[in-house]
């Protein structure tokens, strides 16, 4: 008896890396084979009319987080050449690390979705109390819109290998005290997306939105 092929919305399991292209800006994500693939973040901001304010640095915080926190988990951190601004960051996530058992395995990874072409980057992917998990950080406040941007994600993976993860929020404290982390598991935040991204690109394609992709 043929062994029957999984599939996730009517896609084959597998690797699906986008092509970042960071040569302008806002920056692109593309299939190998050069199709457009819109940003979550680019249509959760444009469709809940997000906007931001400032000059970049809270941006840039993020970003620096992030990877300090990539090269800690990857054992490659370097802490006596850290900006003590960043060390409570790096003690607000060990301390949320250990008490919920968290476990890496690999993150800061790009993913696409081969039917509905999106993407995004994953910051963590590994388990929590031996479940498997995808996580991302915040080093912000807390937002509605980052329920349907994890429930993305996790779908991302799910088409990589076919396994269900818990969805995470873990919000990083400024002031070392433990990351708060919020757990998302309302099986309608997936289709919710799904609607976002539609409306998204018909006000895109029908020239209600100046974005350009």
């Amino acid at each position: 008896m043929k062994e029957k092929k999984i599939t996730i919305d009517g896609c084959n399991l597998g690797l699906y890396e986008p092509y970042f292209d960071c040569s302008g800006f806002p920056y692109q994500y593309h299939t190998p084979d050069g199709i457009n693939l819109d940003r979550v973040t680019t249509v959760l901001n444009m469709e809940l009319g997000i906007m931001f304010h400032g000059d970049g640095s809270a941006a840039e915080k993020g970003t620096a987080v992030h990877k300090m926190l990539q090269y800690y988990n990857e054992k490659t951190l370097d802490i006596k050449k850290m900006d003590d601004f960043y060390k409570p960051y790096l003690e607000s996530y060990k301390k949320c690390v250990a008490k919920n058992n968290i476990k890496f395995e690999y993150g800061e990874v790009r993913r696409f979705h081969p039917a509905f072409l999106y993407a995004g980057t994953i910051d963590f992917v590994g388990t929590i109390n031996g479940k498997l998990c995808v996580i991302d950080y915040k080093t912000g406040g807390i937002y509605k819109q980052h329920l349907w941007q994890i429930s993305s994600y996790e779908r991302l993976l799910l088409v990589q290998d076919g396994n269900p993860r818990e969805r995470l929020i873990m919000y990083l404290s400024e002031e070392g005290e433990e990351a708060k982390l919020i757990k998302y598991d309302d099986p309608n935040h997936w289709p919710q997306f799904l609607t976002l991204l539609m409306a998204y690109r018909i006000k895109l394609n029908e020239g209600y939105l100046k974005h350009k992709k």
